[in-house]
This record gives structure tokens, C-alpha cells and sequence, in this order.
């Protein structure tokens, strides 16, 4: 072999290592490449948390996914006036009038007086003959004046004021006198009656009724809140709630809550409310009455008497200071 026909095997090895360079050099251009696609569209400074870790491992996040259960907010107490069982009336310091109720036509009506503050009650009259059952609001006059809202126990329906003379010696019905008279309506919760008005509507399911005058009244609400109106039930304003309410009244120009379990009150807390619900003094009286066992009744002049379990208390000045 000569040397034209011989192989340059310089000039292989020459050509080999330029196309290996070669190759290794567009393997590090395509990882770089890679490089950015991989991390395109990350946050610039975002540095990867254990959370992220998990995610693309594949492990849930969401405590929902996980299966923890979630807390549940305890849920608010339901606060409801119970079912009035006693009803009291009060004509002065001495002189008051007081009868159970309950539903119609089951429960009756006897009515006791007391002269003496509260010390003895006499049962003067039944009102059998009159047939009335259930009563709920005793409206009080002077000398031994007395009239009593009640419901015809023959048709609960209907309301019917029975009038006494002598101190609830003997009763008559009074013709028309529940047109004369606040009072709820024993068939729908949501209504009163308004006196020369009518059935108006409430703004809520009412327990309780308590009247200034013949235009004003407050209603005590089912859920303890109370409802007031000073234009004949037009318009009705509500409060926010006075848990463990059981009695509304009224005395001068003020309404009168009855209220049992309040806090820091080991009695019964009788608060004086104006007809802007603002609490314009509170005092507890007495001691721990059972729940429904709370009636509250007061003057005009500012005598007020409450009759708790087996107590009755009275108040000279509206209900601020109880002897």
C-alpha cells in the first residue's frame, strides 16, 4: 500500500472527538431548555412548602378531603315564655286580685281578693253561672271595681270581660267589653285586639299583653322579646330578648318585665322598661320561684305587686323598691 492509498487516521480521530463535543454539547442545550419549560410560570421568590410536597406526591390538603370532622358553633338556646298559669291585678297598695288559668275550656275561673297586701286571699266568687274559663288579664278599678278577660268555655274562641262589683263577689259579662279592652287573640298567636280598633297584626307570636292606655300596649313575645306600639298597633317596635321572661305589666309609663334565671339573680329580676325597650332600672326580689309560677301586676300611681311561687311582694315607687 502506498501512502495516497493509505488511511489519515489523524484526521478520523480528528472528526470523531469534534462529533462527540458535538453531541455533548446539545445535550446540555436541550436540559436547559427542559429546565425552563419544567419551571414555567412559577412565582417569582414562591419557594416549594411541604404542603406541595404532599400535593404532588398525591396526599390530600383539604382537612375535608382528609376526613376531619368539621367543629359545629353550639347552637343558640331557644328561649320561650311558658304557658301562662296565673294572673294577677292590683288596685292599690292593699287590694289585688289574683286567679290560675291555663287552657280552655279545662281550666275555670275563681278569682281571690286580698285586702291586707297580700297576707290572706278569700275566694268571693266562682263565676260559675257566668261560664268563662281560662283568664288572662284582671283590670283592676276603684272600690272594688274589678274586670277580668277570660274565654266563653263553650267556645274558647271567644273572648268575654266579666265584670264585678264587690271586690269579686258575683260576676256578669260585660256586653261588648272585649271591644273595649287590649287583648290577644286566643285563636292566632300573631294577632290583638285593639280597643275601638280591631284585630291588628303583631310582629311576632305574642304570650303576654300589657296596656299604658288605650292607644299604647307592649305584647311579651313567645321567643322573650317584647313588641310595643303607641299608635293603636300601627306600627310595632321589638326588643332584643329578655331571656327567662315569664310576666309583663305596666305602671305609670312604664312597662314591667318579670324575668327568672336571670344572671347574678337568684329570685325573680323586675326590670322597668320604657316604651323604647331601654332598661331604666332592675331589682331582684325575692327568692327562686319554678318555671310558669311568675305573675306581676301594677298601677298607674306606681304600685306594683308580684306574686312568685308562694310569695307576694310589693313595690311603692314602680317597681324599684320592693318591701
Amino acid at each position: 500500500m502506498n501512502r495516497e492509498q493509505g488511511v489519515n487516521w489523524t484526521s478520523i480521530v480528528g472528526v470523531v472527538a469534534i462529533g462527540i463535543v458535538t453531541v455533548i454539547l446539545a445535550v446540555l442545550a436541550l436540559n436547559s431548555v427542559r429546565g425552563q419549560v419544567l419551571n414555567a410560570g412559577e412565582t417569582p421568590g414562591y419557594s416549594p412548602s411541604a404542603q406541595d410536597d404532599q400535593q404532588s406526591e398525591g396526599a390530600p390538603s383539604d382537612p375535608a378531603e382528609e376526613g376531619e370532622d368539621e367543629v359545629t358553633p353550639a347552637p343558640e338556646p331557644v328561649l320561650t315564655v311558658p304557658a301562662l298559669s296565673r294572673v294577677l291585678g292590683v288596685q292599690d297598695n292593699d287590694v289585688a286580685y289574683r286567679a290560675t288559668s291555663g287552657a280552655c275550656p279545662e281550666a275555670g275561673f275563681t278569682v281571690e281578693t286580698s285586702g291586707d297586701g297580700g297576707v290572706t286571699w278569700t275566694v268571693n266568687g266562682d263565676g260559675a253561672a257566668t261560664g268563662l274559663s281560662s283568664p288572662n288579664r284582671i283590670l283592676t278599678g276603684a272600690d272594688g271595681y274589678v274586670n277580668v278577660v277570660a274565654q266563653n268555655a263553650s267556645n274558647c274562641a271567644e273572648v268575654v270581660v266579666a265584670q264585678s262589683y264587690g271586690y269579686g263577689d258575683y260576676w256578669e259579662a260585660v256586653a261588648g267589653g272585649a271591644d273595649l279592652t287590649w287583648h290577644l287573640d286566643p285563636s292566632n298567636a300573631a294577632a290583638a285586639f285593639v280597643p275601638q280598633v280591631g284585630a291588628v297584626a303583631l310582629p311576632c307570636e305574642a304570650a303576654r299583653i300589657a296596656s299604658l292606655s288605650a292607644t299604647a300596649a307592649s305584647v311579651l313575645c313567645s321567643d322573650t322579646r317584647i313588641a310595643t306600639t303607641s299608635d293603636s298597633g300601627a306600627n310595632w317596635t321589638l326588643s332584643e330578648a329578655f331571656p327567662g321572661a315569664e310576666a309583663l305589666s305596666a305602671t305609670g309609663d312604664t312597662y314591667l318585665v318579670a324575668q327568672t334565671g336571670a344572671a347574678d339573680c337568684a329570685g325573680t329580676l323586675v326590670s322597668r322598661v320604657n316604651p323604647e325597650h331601654a332598661v331604666e332600672s332592675s331589682a331582684c326580689v325575692g327568692s327562686a320561684a319554678s318555671v310558669g309560677a311568675t305573675a306581676l301586676a301594677g298601677t298607674g300611681s306606681g304600685v306594683v305587686w308580684l306574686w312568685a311561687g308562694d310569695v307576694v311582694l310589693r313595690s311603692t315607687d314602680g317597681g324599684v323598691n320592693w318591701g
